[in-house]
């Protein structure tokens, strides 16, 4: 049976195995979803550079197969929201929600962003704090446990877009 998402102007469901070589195809392909649903260039991009920074977490991070991507624009609400789901080990997923909560409580995202690439010199980790500054996603991080080792991690980014239509 089809997941269809209800009360939605459109939306696009991708799973994948978490291997590299899908993200530039899955970043082609909401590239192009977005390109026939929405007008403004800049908020395209800001969205699809998000979605590929949260693919490559989700690869990066991975406990198992399986990564599942969910885009859609609400009927009632100028918004995109993107989810990204995958496996995790359960000892990372603190470090995550804690990384989130203190993303969003930074009065600054320029300024936060500025500080996390003087800490990382050269050792990534900067995309969340890219999609916050960059962007302009508003995440939140959901974690649905499967046993003592490992469970899913539900990441959400919210994007306000205006009077763009999906």
């Amino acid at each position: 049976m089809v997941d269809y998402e209800s009360n939605t102007m459109g939306y696009l469901d991708i799973t994948f195995g978490p291997k590299w070589d899908y993200i530039p195809l899955s970043r082609n392909f909401i590239e192009n979803f977005l390109n026939v649903n929405m007008t403004d260039r800049d908020c395209i991009e800001k969205i699809t550079m998000s979605t590929s920074e949260l693919l490559e977490n989700a690869v990066k991070y991975s406990y198992m197969d399986g990564i599942r991507t969910k885009i859609r624009k609400d009927k009632e609400k100028p918004e995109i929201i993107v989810k990204v789901y995958n496996s995790v080990k359960k000892e990372d997923v603190q470090n995550l929600m804690k990384y989130i909560d203190e993303l969003n409580a930074a009065p600054d995202p320029f300024e936060f962003y500025v500080m996390k690439i003087r800490e990382k010199r050269d050792r990534g980790g900067l995309g969340l704090a890219r999609i916050n500054c960059e962007g302009r996603g508003k995440l939140s991080v959901k974690y649905f446990p499967v046993n003592d080792v490992y469970g899913y991690i539900e990441v959400t980014t919210i994007f306000n877009v205006n009077n763009n239509t999906i």
